[in-house]
């Protein structure tokens, strides 16, 4: 039985390492790769990270080939905490962080390159166009595809 995706509300679900894998990730000031936003977003939902996301291993790519369902758009409303949030960049790959709630982000490559860190949802749009949140989607991984 196919379930309706779920399109608002906290998805900061149990049994999710999501926002506390992000936030821990981002206390301990971690040494990563730059440009590893779509592999830590996925790891926090737990997800293989080496799969491709609808044929790219590009965040932008993620959000426009995502179904319409669980899209929110350029939307002006505040993520929930655990959605996906996604921006058109000035590189091609795009941007990808997870929403605190709030109005805040766990993201990498922030405050400076090579660590995950917290923050405004404001600071990252300095890096390109707000393409919008989504409900937390990874191809063939998403009950209700």
């Amino acid at each position: 039985m196919s379930e309706e995706p779920f399109l608002s509300g906290c998805f900061d679900l149990p049994g999710n390492r999501t926002v506390d894998y992000m936030t821990r990730v981002a206390n301990n000031q971690t040494l990563i790769p730059s440009g590893q936003c779509l592999h830590y977003v996925a790891l926090a939902y737990g997800h293989p990270t080496t799969a491709r996301q609808f044929g790219r291993y590009w965040a932008r790519d993620v959000f426009t080939s995502m179904p319409t369902a669980y899209k929110h758009p350029g939307s002006s409303d505040t993520p929930p905490r655990g959605a996906l949030v996604f921006w058109d960049t000035d590189s091609g790959p795009g941007h990808i962080a997870l929403s605190l709630g709030g109005g805040n982000i766990a993201s990498t490559d922030y405050p400076r390159s090579g660590v995950i860190g917290t923050g405004p949802i404001e600071k990252i749009d300095r890096w390109g166009t707000l393409l919008g949140w989504t409900a937390p989607y990874f191809t063939g991984r998403t009950r209700g595809e």
